[in-house]
């Protein structure tokens, strides 16, 4: 009766009691000309019901939404080779709330061009971690890779030269990375000097660990203008030294940037805050910072003539103007 079916999404319901829902593992059986298919809020009772995935081999578009109630109690139910090894069509991938991400998963999906991975991976292991990176390496189509943890343990992270993979797609248009661990100097091979990525217009940077565990360093402006020159929204939120001259003063090169939401680890006290004033371009400015404001600053970011909303807070005190006629 569904055989001819295009397009699925099964919402198992956050908070209820799943246990008798009436998906099972053979509910995807002849299903074949699905396209697009997302299981929302799965229980960890159902881990079967990825199993028959791999037979779905026309399958575009992927999301798979793990309850959050039931995430930590998720046993062999997550993403595996067998389980992803038909879906080589797939252009679209959206995975959340997985504690792991079988090695190899990923592999032979070279057509992807969305791949987003939030709160997943808590459980993985530094080596799965950069066998997850190196897949990242194959994926050339991406134009969008969205990347967070719920990892709240220390453990030791790849190889910088592993985060290369990150940037390893010349068509980003949007990347994002959040509560992720990063080694030492990986922005040095992430974002290295004559990269290019020319179509990428929207990064965001927040929350970044380093390997001990604490903020970890913003990547050098003169970075961002010379691989992403078309950058128009960037978010920089707890990293260190994000509020410095190294990192903002060159941020006037990026001429088309409108967006900018800017918010330091600890706090800043730097001269650096100033150098804001010269990105003239910028419509919408958004900065906060735990310590005091230099005197002054606020005032001078009204004159931006192009800006249309700004919000600042220091130390307690918040400043918020919103023209959006201007």
């Amino acid at each position: 009766m569904l055989a001819g079916l295009l397009a699925l999404r099964v919402h198992f319901g956050y908070g209820t009691d799943n246990t008798h829902h009436p998906f099972t593992a053979g509910s995807l059986s002849g299903l074949q000309r699905l396209t697009r298919l997302g299981l929302v809020g799965m229980p960890s009772n159902k881990p079967d019901a990825l199993q028959p995935l791999s037979v779905l081999t026309g399958l575009l578009d992927l999301r798979l939404h793990i309850s959050d109630s039931n995430w930590r109690r998720w046993d062999d139910g997550y993403p595996s080779v067998a389980s992803m090894s038909g879906l080589q069509r797939l252009t679209r991938l959206e995975m959340s709330s997985m504690p792991c991400i079988e090695p190899g998963a990923l592999a032979g999906k070279t057509l992807l061009q969305h791949l987003r991975l939030t709160d997943c991976c808590e459980e993985q292991s530094q080596e799965q971690d950069a066998h997850l990176l190196s897949q990242l390496q194959h994926l050339q189509q991406l134009t969008e890779l969205v990347m967070s943890t719920r990892r709240y343990h220390i453990q030791e992270t790849p190889p910088a030269a592993a985060f290369a993979a990150l940037t390893a797609s010349s068509k980003l248009h949007h990347l994002s990375l959040s509560r992720c661990y990063l080694a030492s100097y990986a922005w040095r091979y992430a974002l290295p000097p004559g990269k290019q990525l020319p179509q990428l217009t929207s990064l965001t940077l927040e929350y970044l660990k380093n390997p001990s565990g604490g903020p970890a360093v913003a990547p050098a402006g003169k970075l961002l203008v010379s691989c992403c020159p078309g950058l128009q929204h960037l978010e920089l939120r707890e990293l260190r030294k994000s509020a410095t001259r190294a990192v903002l003063q060159p941020l006037s090169g990026l001429s088309g940037l409108q967006t900018l939401i800017l918010s330091p680890a600890g706090g800043s006290q730097g001269e650096g805050w100033l150098e804001l004033c010269k990105l003239t371009g910028l419509r919408k400015l958004y900065v906060e910072n735990h310590l005091r404001l230099p005197r002054g600053l606020v005032l001078q970011l009204t004159q931006l003539q192009q800006l249309t909303s700004l919000y600042c807070r220091g130390h307690g005190k918040e400043v918020e103007i919103k023209n959006e006629v201007g």
